[in-house]
C-alpha cells in the first residue's frame, strides 16, 4: 500500500505541475494573440478591448510566480528545519507532520492563477468574436 508521500509526490505534484505549466504557456499565448491584434504597427498601441485580457494574463503569470515562490520558501524552510534535527540526513527519512496552513497560500495562488487565465481567455474570446463579426 502506498504511503501518503507517494500520492503527494507522484500524483498531486505531477498533476499540479502540469496544470501550472499549461497555465504559464497559455498566459503567454494569450499575450501573443493580443500582440497580433495591436492596432498600430509602428508602436505599441493595443485596442482598449484587449487591455483587460492582457491584465488577466499578466496577473495569471504573477500568481504563478507567487505560487512557486511561496512553495519554494515554505517547503525549503520546513525541510531544512527538519534536517537540522537529524544526525544522518542521507539515511534518515522520518515521518513529518507539516502545519496545514503552509499550503493555504500555495493553493490560493494556484486558484488565482487559474481564475485569471480563465477570465483572460473569456474576455479575449468575447472580443475576438466581436472583432470577427
Amino acid at each position: 500500500m502506498p504511503k501518503l508521500s507517494h500520492f503527494r509526490e507522484k500524483e498531486y505534484n505531477y498533476f499540479s505541475g502540469k496544470v501550472s505549466e499549461l497555465i504559464h504557456n497559455l498566459s503567454f499565448a494569450g499575450i501573443a494573440i493580443i500582440w497580433i491584434f495591436k492596432t498600430d504597427q509602428t508602436g505599441i498601441t493595443i485596442d482598449k478591448e484587449f487591455i483587460l485580457p492582457l491584465i488577466s494574463f499578466i496577473a495569471s503569470l504573477a500568481f504563478g510566480l507567487f505560487h512557486y515562490l511561496w512553495g519554494t520558501i515554505i517547503w525549503g524552510y520546513f525541510t531544512r528545519k527538519a534536517e537540522k534535527k537529524l544526525t544522518d540526513v542521507a539515511t534518515e527519512d522520518p515521518e513529518l507532520k507539516a502545519p496545514a496552513w503552509y499550503n493555504w497560500p500555495t493553493n490560493t495562488f494556484f486558484c488565482l492563477k487559474t481564475i485569471f487565465l480563465t477570465i483572460g481567455y473569456i474576455l479575449l474570446f468575447r472580443h475576438l468574436v466581436r472583432y470577427i463579426a
